[in-house]
């Protein structure tokens, strides 16, 4: 298959957790999605940024890639996101370094040209059909390993 487009408007990357590499958020929206809160967390500063994975302080981040693609081939075309391991392997960049000339440029709010490089690569993708996507017909698939 071939990425035709780069959803732009989905955003390009996530901040991470330096230990568990998974998504972290601010501890207000923590504290508004989560029934059972610890301690632990009730005591963080305001300021806190939370590792819902493993329900903890992460007290050091990192940028990570999570694109969303719109790829086709000869069967059709399907909206896919793609994660970190993957987009790097295609463009050779770590999302870290563009933030990082993002922040030094001042141009923390335009999408970044590299992630266009995207386009026009023909790739080979394993997918996953999650039971989200089957019980809500949701028609955005997560590449679960570029081939």
């Amino acid at each position: 298959m071939k990425i035709k487009i780069v959803q732009e408007e989905y955003g390009w990357f996530y901040p991470a957790c330096r230990k568990c590499f998974k998504k972290v958020i601010a501890k207000s929206e923590y504290l508004q999605n989560v029934e059972n809160v610890s301690d632990d967390i009730l005591q963080m500063p305001a300021t806190s940024l939370v590792s819902p994975k493993s329900r903890s302080e992460c007290t050091s981040i990192t940028t990570k890639f999570k694109v969303q693609v719109w790829v086709q081939d000869e069967s059709g075309s399907v909206s896919l996101v793609t994660f970190d391991r993957d987009v790097q392997k295609i463009l050779g960049l770590a999302a870290g370094d563009i933030r990082e000339r993002q922040v030094k440029a001042n141009d923390t709010e335009s999408f970044p040209h590299e992630i266009f490089r995207l386009v026009d690569k023909k790739v080979t993708f394993k997918i996953v059909v999650s039971e989200f996507n089957l019980k809500n017909d949701y028609p955005v698939y997560t590449v679960q390993k570029n081939m």
